[in-house]
């Protein structure tokens, strides 16, 4: 019993350890993918879900912790935030997607802030 106990353990770690090779290795498809989640709710998503948004900002302050990502990272996909808002009220003037994208690029801020407290 404790040899097929211990061959389980060991698979975990095995598994566990190819897992963190592939997050590694795709971290580009990762980042983009949350990114463009974040765009796509903003855009194409109407309503709103507080559930997708803290689920994907969870998401990225996890991605934030295992990429060791610089708070310059965060400001700078909030300025592209700000680009998208702009363009938003720009064609659509004061909307739900305006006020989505303003509530996105609040939450980058923030987060941003708390990473470059951190960072120091």
């Amino acid at each position: 019993m404790v040899e097929y106990t211990s061959v389980i353990v060991k698979d975990k770690w095995k598994v566990i350890s190819s897992l963190r090779k592939f997050i590694h290795a795709y971290k580009t498809v990762i980042l983009t993918t949350i990114f463009l989640s974040v765009i796509a709710d903003i855009v194409f998503i109407v309503g709103g879900s507080d559930f997708m948004i803290y689920g994907i900002l969870i998401l990225y302050i996890v991605s934030i912790l295992f990429y060791r990502l610089s708070s310059r990272t965060t400001f700078r996909l909030s300025l592209i935030l700000l680009g998208v808002m702009f363009l938003e009220f720009i064609f659509s003037g004061t909307s739900q997607k305006t006020e989505k994208a303003a509530v996105w690029i609040f939450f980058f801020l923030a987060v941003g802030i708390i990473q470059q407290f951190r960072e120091k």
